[in-house]
Formats: C-alpha cells, structure tokens, sequence
C-alpha cells in the first residue's frame, strides 16, 4: 500500500510539471503566431526571485506583470518610470513580455495605430 501511495505523489508531481510546460510552450507558440510590439512605462519592479524581478506595466489599459531578468535595486532608478518596448500576443493582451533591453528613444512619443508588426528598425541593434 505505501508504494502504490507513493506511485500516485509521483505520478501527481510529474503531470503537474507536464500541464505547467505544456501551457508556458503554447503561450510562447501563441506569442510567436500573433506578435505586436508596443511601447509601456515600467510602473513597478518586485524582486521575483534569485534570478529573476517582475515589472509591471500597463499595455492598452490593462496592468501586465513580466518577468525579466534581475534588477537589482542599484538598478531600479534606470528602469523605473522608463519607457521601453513591448512584445505581446495581439489576441491575448496578457501575453506579452517587456524587452528591458529595448528602451524606447525620447523622440519616439507612442507605437503607430495598431502598433508595430515587425521590430521597429529603431529598435534593431
């Protein structure tokens, strides 16, 4: 009996993992097939974890949270408040990721209508 118990944690943990790989592959496909860029403000960074913060912005009125890699709170003064570029899925706004390494230009004031479909050439290194 303790090993078919045991059997069934293991078989739990594993599908948990699999249904939480499966859903992050088909949101990155989704992102992928349905890509816009636009432009948000960094609203607020949390420290997310060792390796990791999470920014918030708003994108077409709706509060997005992101995870990016870390910022450091030394850091945080650059990206706080800062305007950067934004890639996310066009039919599922909550899909969408801040490219913290894509700050947008000052003469750039918003996304053209209907935003970019392609990497504006400004944002091309």
């Amino acid at each position: 009996m303790k090993y078919v118990i045991n059997g069934i944690g293991i078989i739990a943990a594993i599908a948990f993992i699999a249904y939480f790989v499966l859903r992050n592959n088909k949101r990155e496909e989704s992102l992928t097939k349905n890509l816009k860029y636009s432009i948000a403000k960094i609203e607020s960074i949390e420290m997310g974890g060792k390796n990791w913060s999470d920014c918030s912005f708003y994108l077409h009125g709706n509060l997005i949270s992101s995870y990016t890699r870390i910022i450091r709170d030394g850091e945080r003064e650059q990206f706080l408040g800062k305007r950067f570029l934004v890639k996310y899925d066009s039919l599922n706004i909550k899909n969408a990721k801040i490219l913290i390494d894509i700050p947008v230009p000052d003469n750039i004031k918003s996304p053209p209508p209907g935003d970019w479909k392609e990497l504006p050439s400004w944002a091309i290194k």
